[in-house]
């Protein structure tokens, strides 16, 4: 499948132009690792960790930000623990998976949704999910919008 508004770019996530930066997070942790807290050290505005106590959903967004003088970033909720997934729970491969696309879907009901980028091997990295599915499963989200979709890979 192939959507003419979904592009893989070499570049770095936090200095792309679309307006809306995606990236996964846990629904427990009161720290940042790997991608996020890259992306909380350069928008601290948007830490979904420091606000206490946690009461985040696997499959839900939260978006911080403005517009304005502060870029849009969201936190999709795709997983329960940090780390990598525990096969037979609730937080296992496929459970995660599914929350991701069930954020996906939250992202589509976002008004005047213009532009959105995504790091490559989101919710693969840290979080061992695999990266053919995650990708098939931005490829669809692409097939039902006519934003702008970019996935950000840095270059080695």
């Amino acid at each position: 499948m192939t959507t003419s508004n979904l592009e893989i770019v070499e570049g770095d996530l936090l200095s792309s132009k679309e307006k809306y930066i995606v990236h996964q997070c846990n629904c427990i942790s009161k720290g940042a690792k790997g991608l996020a807290k890259a992306i909380y050290d350069k928008y601290p505005y948007a830490d979904a960790y420091k606000i206490q106590p946690r009461k985040d959903t696997p499959g839900t967004i939260k978006i911080a930000g403005n517009g304005k003088n502060q870029r849009f970033i969201i936190n999709l909720f795709g997983q329960y623990k940090p780390g990598k997934p525990r096969p037979g729970s609730s937080d296992s491969v496929e459970s995660r998976l599914q929350f991701f696309k069930e954020g996906l879907s939250k992202i589509l009901e976002i008004p005047n949704l213009e532009s959105i980028a995504f790091p490559f091997n989101i919710g693969c990295g840290l979080a061992g999910g695999d990266w053919n599915s995650y990708y098939a499963a931005i490829e669809e989200f692409a097939t039902h919008t006519t934003a702008i979709v970019k996935i950000y890979k840095l270059s080695p």
